[in-house]
């Protein structure tokens, strides 16, 4: 049941169940539903609620009618165990698809990634897409003052600030005319809202109506002299000027279609040795440059692949904007690689950063089709089995070719695309007898027979001639007659279109191995991954492997693909396969696959740990050594071209009996997912180990992986999920053995995001249950020292919480911990200023930064902490520079809190020099962008900061609304600090104001 029920908050309460609406009639259960849903998978309290439901006296014995209305509620809900008593309060469990608000800010998130992308016209539709679930004012039939003074009111601001940047992205793409009447009812609902005039004037002036913008502006001076004997400020003053004067700069201006830096050139080289095809390669060029969709087929080892890397390389000029390939390993003994893989994979080499790849393959697909348009950009989409997953890797863009290749005919169209069908057959005779006499460098009169005996394959020529190379005196009459009493046997292993000949020239190459050789080639096709490494291929082999690795790359056994890094083709490495099937018992094929996990792990920890000195590894004991990088850049290097080979491996565990193999790894990787911003590779990773630990019942291991993909989603900005998945780790882990760490870190975890959301008693819990029952040491203990001592000042208790943060400092100079170091810095300079020193705040908060900027970064919230402390010294024009800085450092790093503290000091900073509209539009961007995280405190001091401004400008009606509203905010969270402060503004405010 619970999945056909769906709630919506923003507008009139609704719950609907199986496609209809349930009444929710009651007053009081309107308000306690609303009261949970506005905290979803959050525990709110009693106090709370009790609060909400009565806004003056309240019944004898409030808690025993609260009780009876969670118990209608709960029958409504048809489900007991979606609403839950947790300690102090109640908890209503919802999935991120069965409420609104979180559809919403889903979509805004996406629509950020867009903007930060420089994709416009996808952030239109997304912003479009989310204020289209707004149906009216946010709860409006819920009678509670207490929830509209805060939630509500902040839910409202949130929506308003979005439908400005929707109507200012949709002016951007020349969409005038489809918004006037949407903003004609927005001036009329919102008369004090200057933004909206502004808008008005400038869209009306792109539609030739001058002169109704020009009145638009005299109405809207009316209205601000009525209300609040004021003028306009210099927003509408400025467009009534740009309109008299009708100034070049109000023109639609030209918007690139979609920021793409890098022009991708993915093509692998081209095969030495291509001979023929030159009819093919004519025909293919001129079918994909008109922008056709080709798929080309045929048997396994009769040149697919080099065919379509010798049209892309021909075709290199036609498609400037670059070439994309992919092997979709679809005839792999591997598994064969996911559309999000490709798409991720497609979007990087388009230029998109890492932090800006969306996570789920639709908006991958539809980020990479935008990215696309206008664009010459040839697709090449090599060995692909499953056909479904080719519609969402199509650009869609006429100038786009694509060329597909795959053993088994495609159909004739794939969606709305009409396929052009070529099936591939074996060398001409004399094509073939070309391509030995070019490996063999000789004219030897059996050359004909030998291409006969290979079925003129390409692959099997290859192989036969570099086995012939490699003989002092090559005897291809001999040779000859070796294939054809093989081929017998060869019939009994590889049987169908054509494959034999290639069996039967693998079999040959092998049988002149030498015995060690045949060992590494059986061996290395058990690798998971497109590649591997010398140093992974000898801790396979436990032994030196350089030399066979070259000889086997010299018969044409393996592929080169990069410096010291080799690949199979396909079907070499099915035969490898088949052969260490038949060849290693069992228990040989797993302790070199152990070995090679270890070497994973063993290596991934030498490379974090110099990625993220700071950041404690988990405890690993018995691994091999490994050599040391040599510096951090090479360790980074290692990371970003293994990682594939990585998260492969951790997919492939379970189908090798390696189960525990996988969670290790990610559980190591985590800094470095955390600190290159792979989130995509973070959550598949995770997830799959999370499924291996599922499948064997290791409780421990669910915890701890339920607890990365969770930290993975928080670093998304997804706080809902996160919250959901750092609860359920905890439950699981409260039933297991599980090392103490595993559990420390799982509701250090949980209470950082509950801080991010402004539930600070929560999170002071989970800080506190860590200390006192797990007792961590070191760095560990270090950190959560901190956030207790962040806590512990936002609830008024500065003396305790400087005094944890100076002990979190100890511990981080005792022990070297230079990043720990910063952080401790940088919120002693923000309590210090809080305590009224500014001068000490600036010296702490700029010895915090100079540490990160020696550990490679430049973050924004020491620049933030900065700027402040200068502010709070009377300094605002040195502190604007620094406050401007923190803002694009933290839109840069997508860190959403961080980027509205920045705007919040920002408009601090305008406000003290005497800028009001300026310090309005920042705080009022500050609350937006807290507002759609889920960053309370960050929406405490957007209110705040509007008030105060509005109280400058004489708007005292709006400035003791906004003072209300963050006091409201403050309670509800605990933040007594901040509630303190904005009561004293509240009551510096003229009596008058009432």
């Amino acid at each position: 049941m619970r999945a056909e029920t769906e709630f919506r908050v923003l507008g009139p309460l609704e719950v609907w169940v199986r496609r209809a609406v349930v009444p929710v009639g009651a007053a009081k259960h309107r308000v306690l539903l609303a009261s949970l849903l506005l905290h979803a998978n959050e525990p709110v309290s009693a106090e709370e609620l009790i609060g909400n439901l009565w806004d003056g006296p309240t019944p004898v014995r409030p808690r025993g009618s609260l009780h009876t209305y969670v118990t209608r509620v709960r029958q409504m809900l048809g489900d007991p165990g979606q609403l839950r008593t947790t300690g102090h309060g109640y908890l209503l469990d919802v999935e991120p698809e069965q409420l609104d608000l979180f559809r919403f800010r889903r979509l805004v998130r996406r629509a950020e990634q867009s903007r930060a992308a420089g994709d416009v016209a996808a952030e239109a539709m997304l912003l479009g897409e989310a204020v289209g679930l707004v149906r009216g004012p946010v709860l409006g039939d819920v009678p509670s003052a207490a929830l509209h003074r805060s939630e509500v009111a902040l839910l409202t601001e949130a929506r308003l600030a979005l439908l400005e940047r929707w109507i200012e992205v949709a002016l951007e793409l020349g969409r005038h005319g489809e918004v006037i009447s949407r903003l004609i009812a927005l001036t009329a609902e919102y008369p004090l809202r200057e933004r909206f005039a502004e808008l008005l004037m400038l869209a009306r002036y792109r539609d030739g109506r001058q002169a109704e913008a020009l009145a638009g502006y005299r109405q809207a001076e009316l209205v601000l002299r009525r209300e609040l004997d004021a003028g306009p400020g210099p927003g509408l003053r400025r467009m009534q000027a740009l309109v008299l004067r009708a100034d070049p700069g109000l023109r639609v201006p030209v918007v690139p279609v979609a920021r793409a830096a890098r022009v991708p050139a993915e093509l692998p080289a081209v095969v030495g040795d291509f001979v023929g095809r030159g009819e093919l390669v004519a025909e293919l060029g001129s079918l994909l440059g008109s922008g056709a969709v080709v798929a080309v087929s045929g048997a396994p080892g009769v040149g697919k692949t080099a065919l379509a890397v010798r049209v892309g390389h021909r075709l290199r000029g036609r498609f400037s904007d670059g070439q994309l390939f992919a092997n979709l390993r679809g005839y792999s003994a591997e598994p064969a690689a996911t559309a999000g893989q490709v798409l991720t994979r497609f979007l990087r080499g388009l230029g998109v950063a890492p932090e800006e790849v969306p996570s789920a393959v639709d908006e991958q697909s539809a980020l990479y089709r935008r990215l696309l348009a206008g664009r010459r950009v040839l697709v090449v989409l090599d060995n692909v089995a499953e056909v479904d997953q080719l519609a969402v890797l199509l650009p869609g863009d006429p100038g786009c070719g694509v060329l597909i290749t795959s053993r088994r005919g495609l159909p004739e169209r794939l969606g709305e695309q009409a396929v052009r069908r070529i099936s591939l057959g074996s060398l001409a005779e004399g094509e073939s007898v070309e391509l030995l006499r070019r490996v063999l460098g000789s004219d030897d009169a059996a050359l004909g027979e030998l291409a006969a005996v290979c079925a003129r394959l390409p692959l099997a020529l290859r192989v036969a001639a570099a086995n012939l190379a490699a003989q002092p005196a090559p005897d291809v009459a001999g040779y000859v007659a070796l294939l054809r009493a093989g081929n017998r046997l060869a019939e009994l292993a590889i049987d169908g279109d054509g494959a034999t000949a290639v069996h039967s020239a693998f079999d040959s190459s092998y049988r002149a191995l030498d015995p060690a050789a045949r060992t590494v080639f059986r061996r290395l096709a058990l690798v998971p991954g497109a590649d591997f490494t010398v140093a992974a291929a000898a801790a396979l082999v436990a032994g030196e492997s350089a030399a066979a690795l070259a000889g086997l790359a010299g018969m044409s056994l393996l592929e080169p693909v990069g410096a010291d890094r080799f690949g199979f083709h396909d079907l070499i490495r099915l035969y490898a396969r088949e052969r260490a099937e038949v060849e290693e018992p069992a228990g040989e094929r797993a302790a070199a696959l152990g070995r090679l996990y270890e070497y994973y792990l063993a290596t991934t920890r030498q490379a974090v740990a110099l990625l993220t000195p700071d950041v404690p590894l988990p405890s690993a004991p018995d691994l091999p050594p490994v050599p040391p990088f040599a510096e951090r850049a090479a360790a980074v290097a290692w990371l970003d071209a293994e990682l594939p080979n990585l998260v492969a491996a951790v997919r492939a565990a379970p189908g090798l009996g390696l189960h525990q193999r996988s969670w290790p790894l990610v559980r190591v990787l985590g800094g470095y997912f955390y600190f290159r911003l792979h989130r995509t590779e973070w959550i598949e990773a995770a997830r799959a180990a999370l499924a291996a630990a599922r499948e064997v019942g290791d409780l421990a291991m669910v915890g701890a992986m339920l607890d990365s993909v969770g930290t993975a989603l928080w670093g998304l900005g997804d706080f809902e999920q996160a919250l959901r998945y750092h609860r359920e780790a905890i439950e699981t882990l409260a039933h297991t053995d599980a090392a103490p760490e595993v559990e420390s870190d799982a509701l250090l975890h949980l209470g950082i995001v509950y801080m991010e959301m402004g539930r600070l008693a929560a999170a002071a819990d989970c800080y506190e249950r860590v200390l006192h029952r797990h007792r961590p040491e070191g760095g560990n203990r270090a950190k959560v020292l901190l956030n207790l001592a962040a806590v512990r000042m936002y609830r008024g208790d500065l003396a305790a919480g400087l005094r944890l943060a100076h002990e979190a400092l100890a511990i981080c100079q005792e022990q070297g911990i230079a990043f720990g170091e910063a952080l401790c810095l940088g919120n002693l300079a923000v309590a210090e200023r809080l305590r009224g020193n500014p001068v000490l705040a600036i010296n702490l908060a700029r010895r915090s930064r100079e540490i990160y900027q020696a550990l490679g970064q430049d973050n924004a919230d020491p620049v933030d902490a900065l700027a402040a402390a200068l502010l709070a010294a009377d300094r605002a024009e040195e502190a604007l520079p620094l406050a401007e800085q923190a803002c694009e450092l933290a839109a840069t790093m997508h860190d959403r809190r961080a980027e509205a503290d920045a705007y919040n000091t920002r408009a601090a900073c305008c406000a003290a020099l005497d800028r009001p509209r300026e310090a309005e539009r920042h705080h009022t961007e500050a609350l937006r962008i807290a507002t759609l995280a889920g960053y309370l405190l960050g929406e405490i001091n957007a209110l705040a900061g509007q008030g105060t401004v509005y109280a400058g400008l004489g708007r005292l009606h709006q400035a003791r609304d906004r003072l209300r509203g963050a006091a409201a905010a403050a309670a509800r969270g605990g933040f007594r600090l901040e509630e303190e402060r904005v009561q004293r503004l509240l009551g510096e405010l003229p009596v008058t104001s009432i």
